[in-house]
């Protein structure tokens, strides 16, 4: 408001004016500080999810190294059965495609 204004104003009135206008004011600022505190807990549970998930990707990926070296030690254990498995399988898969 400008001088003018505010002397227009009643006393009476303008103690009200002002007594709102701080509160309003106080109100913004205990928002502003609970969307911080909001924005920084979010951040916070964003980081800690992301370092789960890391740690979850290597797990997986050392799982799957270590099931492919698995099946490797597999094949060169029993390459007849392999061939064997892979050719039962080729069928089957054959003979449900022709059903169709």
């Amino acid at each position: 408001m400008d001088t003018d204004t505010l002397h227009a104003i009643p006393p009476g009135l303008r103690h009200l004016a002002e007594e709102g206008r701080h509160r309003l004011e106080t109100a913004s600022d205990r928002a502003e500080a609970m969307l911080d505190a909001t924005m920084q807990d979010v951040q916070d549970e964003a980081h800690a999810l992301r370092s789960r998930l890391a740690g979850l990707q290597h797990q997986a990926a050392d799982r799957a190294q270590r099931a492919a070296h698995a099946a490797d030690r597999q094949l060169h254990a029993h390459p007849y059965a392999a061939v064997g498995t892979a050719a039962a399988l080729g069928l089957l898969i054959g003979f449900l495609a022709a059903r169709r």
